[in-house]
């Protein structure tokens, strides 16, 4: 599979990301920084391994960290059908495919700028 990105919209402000993984692929990055509010989903055919979703603020040497949910806990080795809230708004984000023995894994995450009053 394809690890580049996908981009779709805008639909009304918001923004369609993501990519399509198979095992051991890590997505291209994707910036997103002007887009803070962040909704992810992952979802397909899971057997082995999970999916992570990583942020970095800087473009030129990127550190990749794990980014979190609403909730605090680390987007990390995701095994199952999953949708939440990002809590951060890095420059870049990526997601990363380890040891996934399926045939189709979509994470995508809809991005929109906040709405003001």
């Amino acid at each position: 599979m394809a690890t580049a990105r996908v981009r779709r919209g805008p639909f009304q402000g918001a923004w369609v990301l993501g990519w399509d993984l198979a095992s051991g692929e890590t997505g291209d990055a994707i910036e997103c920084g002007h887009l803070p509010d962040k909704t992810i989903q992952i979802y397909g055919t899971f057997a082995t391994g999970g999916v992570s979703l990583e942020g970095a603020c800087d473009s030129v040497a990127p550190e990749w960290t794990a980014l979190r949910d609403a909730a605090g806990n680390a987007i990390t080795l995701i095994t199952a059908e999953y949708m939440e809230l990002c809590q951060q708004n890095p420059l870049l984000i990526r997601a990363v495919a380890t040891t996934i023995t399926a045939v189709s894994i979509r994470i995508v995450a809809t991005a929109a700028r906040m709405r003001t009053a």
